[in-house]
């Protein structure tokens, strides 16, 4: 929540404490190389985890030609990176560069226990990679099994929210273009709504409320000012 809100107002990435503020730099400059084709290498992740092994890693991320399983080279990567957020990130971005998907916060090996993984770690370090590997392959199938059905529910959802605005009348006009702006956007500010929207900042503010109102929308800083507002069937998918 703390990233999202500082991804969409710098008066939020301000407030991060310093770790995050460098994870979130690091999360940034990552999605953009990824995104461009620009290979991933370890030691770029060097500086903001604890990376157990990094010629482990470096050889997971490097396709070499092998015809190994993307899956597995993920799960790979996460057992040389142990535990902690760079074990989900990185196999993320793995799947990212091999054209698998192109979120990298759709963390594959989200779901995984954390005593499951300590003791899968335990295992990789004296040589036996399966328990670790069944593990995280477990939790990536019930990622996507998750991941499919909030999509499936969320396509409903939509349905009906063009639906409910239909209650506000001539207002409808407005909420309903501060809606798409939100569904494409995730989360905006109202400064950054009503620039995209080319409105005046208390018109994009109204349609804000009316969507919130309608619940539609859900703001996530729980502040008076400097606000951040989330398209609210989405985050819940997601989070």
């Amino acid at each position: 929540m703390a990233l999202t809100a500082a991804g969409v107002d710098p008066v939020h990435a301000a407030a991060l404490a310093p770790s995050l503020n460098a994870w979130a730099a690091v999360v940034d400059e990552e999605v953009r190389r990824v995104r461009s084709g620009v290979p991933l290498a370890a030691k770029r992740f060097s500086g903001v985890g604890d990376i157990h092994a990094l010629e482990e890693l470096e050889q997971a991320l490097r396709s070499s030609g092998e015809l190994r399983s993307v899956l597995l080279r993920g799960v790979g990567a996460a057992a040389a990176v142990g535990s902690g957020p760079l074990a989900e990130l990185v196999p993320a971005l793995l799947l990212c560069a091999t054209g698998h998907f192109d979120r990298p916060w759709i963390l594959p090996f989200a779901d995984v226990e954390p005593a499951s993984r300590d003791e899968g770690l335990v295992a990789w370090r004296e040589g036996d990679l399966s328990p670790l590997r069944d593990a995280l392959l477990s939790a990536c199938s019930t990622t996507a099994r998750s991941r499919r059905l909030a999509i499936r529910r969320l396509l409903q959802t939509l349905l009906l929210e063009d639906e409910s605005l239909g209650t506000l009348g001539r207002a409808a006009i407005t909420a309903r273009r501060a809606l798409a702006v939100l569904r494409d956007s995730l989360a905006i500010s109202m400064p950054s709504l009503a620039e995209r929207l080319e409105c005046s900042r208390p018109a994009a503010g109204d349609a804000l409320e009316r969507l919130v109102h309608l619940k539609l929308a859900r703001e996530i800083t729980g502040r008076d000012r400097d606000r951040v507002f989330v398209h609210a069937a989405t985050w819940d998918s997601v989070t």
